[in-house]
């Protein structure tokens, strides 16, 4: 961040920052996406030997995604941090509020009254979807949406005329690089910010730099792309797209999400707010926006994962902020404030949300910890009742924690067909995209403390004969 932006900051804006990200400092590790902490430091035995043999680093075309950048910094993640959950969280609080200053950097361009200011500058990060990108120490959208932010800052000051220093146009390369790397989406968004601006821009128009990475991009798309054909996607709840499937999605377009239906109000009103500048000076951008937006749609397949609506947020963020604008800079305000208003009051009961839902994340994600941490030691059987082990994801998660903690603990599955239970005796890292269990069937324990663990309610259909455990 630039040193006068920093002296500019509303102080006040930043302890905000603070407050609110300050639950994720007391969060723990869940289950989903953290068993990749043991599996792979099973597999490897130190960074280097991480970098030459993950899939995804050094690819053999293998996996459904391919993102070499996220697994090199969560490599460094995974032999620095281990399983201590505060460094994972520390980070990812330091992002939330960097990202937020980025945002207040962005909103600062066009908006002077404090209050606006640091409503809508806290409303990218600060809603009811962002606590599955920061309250969550696997997903990738915390790194790219530095990436994505940092490129927007750079695009706003170039639009607006304001100077770029050489050091912020090296990182505004290097985003535009690092983002497709990061997740396998976000290369098609960088190609659209690449073409943006190589055609529209004012500092970067026919630049070598941007052609450079344009072609660069479209190499990354390319090994992207291969993957997919060899191996399907993971968006949604088919592997493969096609024309007929993206037809259903945009037919259903206003049924998947309220959130579409906020995006098109909203931008709905602001065309009619400004409509003769939006013809003149702001199609272009308006043009750009829509196809950020219905990329991400058609990408996703529409599916309703919070972590997904990232570009979404963004894309309503600038509606807004071109609202607040118009209201800052306009003559008849006594129309408008009530508009204004109510939008505030939308800014504060999202905000209230953001609070509601990271405060209950951390209370879920703190009880499992607690349970698989310290409760569970006093028991010798641990056995993982049905409704669990039929979630591929929930049950891999946790055998591999256990048998990772708790080694010489018994983990069993009831068998239905006969009286024998089956013991998982070892699991095999070899393939970290296929993970295998060694199992043998027993017919008879020693009476020995048992625990049963059920994924999110106990199944009154399967008993157990021990402690309950509910995972969530």
């Amino acid at each position: 961040m630039h040193q006068g932006f920093l002296n500019k900051i509303n102080k006040s804006y930043l302890v905000i920052l603070v407050l609110l990200i300050s639950p994720n400092l007391f969060n723990k590790l869940n289950l989903i996406d953290n068993h990749e902490i043991f599996s792979n430091l099973n597999l490897f035995n130190n960074y280097i030997e991480f970098l030459k043999g993950h899939p995804e680093i050094i690819t053999n075309f293998t996996t459904t995604t391919y993102r070499p950048f996220f697994y090199m910094i969560k490599g460094i993640e995974f032999f620095a941090f281990k399983d201590t959950s505060f460094f994972y969280f520390f980070v990812r609080s330091v992002i939330f509020i960097i990202i937020s200053l980025i945002f207040y950097e962005i909103a600062y361009v066009y908006l002077k009254q404090s209050l606006n200011l640091i409503l809508l500058s806290l409303f990218v990060c600060v809603n009811p979807y962002s606590h599955d990108i920061f309250f969550r120490a696997g997903p990738q959208e915390v790194f790219v949406l530095i990436f994505f932010s940092y490129i927007l800052l750079i695009l706003v000051k170039d639009f607006n005329n304001l100077k770029i220093s050489n050091n912020s146009k090296i990182i505004f390369y290097i985003c535009l690089l690092l983002m497709g790397l990061t997740k396998e989406p976000y290369v098609i968004f960088s190609i659209i910010f690449l073409i943006y601006t190589y055609l529209f821009s004012k500092s970067f128009k026919f630049k070598k730099e941007i052609l450079l990475l344009i072609v660069i991009n479209f190499f990354i798309f390319f090994i992207i792309y291969k993957h997919y054909l060899l191996n399907g996607h993971t968006y949604g709840a088919s592997n493969n797209y096609s024309l007929n499937s993206g037809i259903i999605l945009l037919l259903d377009f206003f049924k998947i999400s309220k959130i579409h239906n906020i995006f098109f109000i909203l931008q709905a009103f602001v065309i009619f707010l400004n409509f003769k500048k939006i013809i003149n000076k702001y199609l272009i951008l308006v043009i750009f926006m829509n196809i950020f937006y219905f990329s991400n749609f058609i990408i996703t397949n529409g599916w309703v994962i919070h972590r997904y609506f990232v570009v979404y947020l963004i894309c309503i963020f600038f509606l807004l902020l071109s609202i607040f604008y118009t209201y800052e800079n306009s003559s008849t305000r006594p129309f408008k404030k009530y508009i204004i208003y109510f939008l505030l009051s939308l800014l504060i009961l999202n905000i209230y949300i953001y609070i509601d839902r990271a405060i209950y994340k951390v209370k879920i994600n703190r009880n499992f910890h607690n349970n698989i941490y310290n409760k569970i030691q006093q028991f010798e059987i641990l056995e993982i009742k049905k409704n669990l082990v039929n979630d591929r994801e929930y049950y891999l998660s946790l055998v591999i924690f256990l048998k990772n903690l708790y080694p010489e603990k018994k983990i069993t599955l009831k068998n239905k067909t006969d009286a024998s239970e089956t013991l998982i005796k070892k699991i095999n890292y070899e393939n970290l995209y296929s993970i295998k269990f060694e199992t043998e069937k027993i017919f008879e324990f020693k009476l020995q403390k048992k625990a049963c663990f059920y994924l999110k309610k106990i199944d009154t259909d399967d008993f157990c004969e021990g402690e309950k455990i509910i995972i969530k």
